[in-house]
């Protein structure tokens, strides 16, 4: 009997609630307000204020449903000044208002252009102003732009600049002087990384860059090329030496082995899959014959007509290569090997044939037994870079300043004084006989020696003292490879 009498109850409240909602009902909203104006502007796209409060309209539009009122309406656009005003919102006249900010001479802004020197011609944009600097540009319309200089004999040079309502924006450049170095960096070329390692021209006098991670750069004067692990089959992104054969196969020596490059087939060698001893490539020289000699971590490869011989030190020979750096062929096809592990090797007539080092407790013809870079002169003579080096003998400490040697007619003429550094990582030398030192300090030109110049980046356009490598083209230009500040080209001429 409970469970009957609950039921007609909760029924009837129910039919009660509905009878209210059915008799309370909300008195009816008026008509919508009727106030109304259109706002447009030339430029467009300005936001749209009204009474301080940003109504989230950006011109054109129009804003309906208003109170009749009088508005204060405010267009904001970047870089433009702020125009307000009063608007009727009426129903008997709607407002349409036209802003157009360029007929106001306060909204446009200056440019004051200054180069050093002068005379640069003025670009906007791409497109010729027909202005040189000094000159202030005046009556531009306000926003960003691009602005380039150009000036004959100096690299072309761009930026962004903001051009602001009734101001005057500065832009002053120091042009760069191309007319005897030209530097190629990420920031203005298609380089990914100014650590570079070696560099080297082909025939075409296309230059080729072996980065420090980055894999493979090729520059035809105009556009750059990447080769890495992701598009090639070089076998490391870092690449340590560069060379080109007598057919101009290109030899790219990498952390991870060696690749042969010809007509685009990538041909790579390792220690598993060759007789390379080690997959560290340190150099890489071709021979007059046109036989390919490498420096490896762990001695020295040739390879003669697809023949490969390896010289390394063994239990029976001990004499051969430790740890070549860099290899130097002569007139005369001897092979000159700087080894880092105390010696000198030349080797000539399909032999090893002398080795060159200071013996403990004897008068030092050499400045030290690390040996870092060779390169050998059109004159028959070979230049040596050593290491300074301080090590102990026999309860003696014993200090080797490092320096350059030149090997002329079996003496070693010593130049340990006079260079920015004797820790020297490159010697190449043209076929006019000026030679190019390259330190971890700067960079030293010469024909003789007492008339040497120093670069660095205080008196160059070098971005970097460290000098990793040095090559020249057909032309006689130099590219100078550094760690840490790209590529410089190198035009200038030496006293001798």
């Amino acid at each position: 009997m409970k469970k009957i009498f609950i039921i007609p109850v909760l029924a009837f409240l129910i039919v009660l609630s509905s009878c209210e909602k059915e008799v309370s009902v909300t008195p009816p909203e008026g008509p919508a307000p009727e106030g109304f104006y259109y706002i447009n502007s030339y430029p467009q796209g300005a936001e749209i204020w009204q009474d301080g409060i940003f109504t989230g309209n950006y011109s054109p539009d129009s804003m309906v449903h208003l109170e009749y009122d009088v508005y204060e309406i405010t267009l904001k656009k970047p870089f433009f000044r702020d125009t307000t005003f009063l608007v009727d919102a009426s129903k008997d006249e709607p407002q349409n208002i036209f802003v157009n900010y360029l007929e106001n001479p306060r909204m446009l802004g200056k440019i004051n252009c200054e180069s050093r020197p002068t005379g640069a011609q003025i670009f906007l944009n791409d497109s010729a102003t027909g202005k040189v600097a000094p000159v202030i540009l005046e009556n531009i319309v306000p926003g960003q732009y691009k602005i380039r200089y150009e000036l004959e004999g100096f690299r072309d040079f761009d930026t962004e600049i903001i051009v602001n309502s009734n101001r005057v924006t500065q832009y002053e450049r120091r042009m760069q002087d191309t007319t005897i170095w030209v530097d190629h960096r990420v920031l203005n070329s298609g380089l990914e990384t100014d650590y570079i390692n070696a560099v080297v021209t082909d025939d075409k006098n296309n230059l080729w860059v072996g980065s420090d991670g980055y894999g493979l750069f090729f520059f035809n004067g105009i556009e750059w090329k990447k080769y890495s692990q992701s598009n090639s089959r070089i076998p490391s992104n870092k690449v340590t030496a560069l060379a080109f054969g007598n057919d101009q196969t290109l030899w790219v020596g990498t952390a991870a082995g060696i690749a042969k490059v010809q007509n685009n087939i990538w041909t790579v060698f390792n220690i598993y899959n060759s007789r390379l001893p080690n997959n560290n490539i340190e150099d890489i020289e071709i021979d007059l014959e046109g036989d390919i000699w490498i420096a490896t971590g762990r001695g020295v490869v040739r390879i003669s007509k697809d023949k490969w011989a390896v010289y390394k030190p063994s239990i029976y020979i001990d004499e051969l290569p430790v740890s070549p750096r860099d290899i130097a062929v002569d007139i005369y096809n001897n092979k000159w090997i700087a080894d880092y592990d105390d010696a000198i090797y030349e080797y000539s007539q399909s032999e090893w044939i002398r080795t060159y080092n200071n013996p403990p407790y004897t008068p030092k013809f050499l400045p030290s037994n690390k040996l870092t870079a060779v390169d050998a002169a059109p004159d028959g003579t070979v230049w040596f870079a050593h290491s300074p080096y301080t090590y102990y003998f026999s309860y003696t400490t014993v200090h080797e300043p490092g320096g350059l040697t030149n090997l002329v007619n079996g003496e070693f003429v010593q130049y340990i004084s006079g260079l920015p550094s004797n820790y020297i990582n490159v010697i190449h030398i043209s076929p006019n006989n000026i030679k190019y030192v390259g330190t971890e300090s700067g960079i030293v030109i010469f024909e003789n020696y007492a008339g040497r110049k120093e670069y660095q980046t205080y008196n160059s356009n070098l971005m970097s003292n460290y000098i990793t490598d040095i090559t020249q083209d057909a032309k006689g230009t130099v590219w100078i490879s550094t760690f840490g500040g790209g590529v410089v080209k190198y035009k200038g001429e030496v006293s001798k």
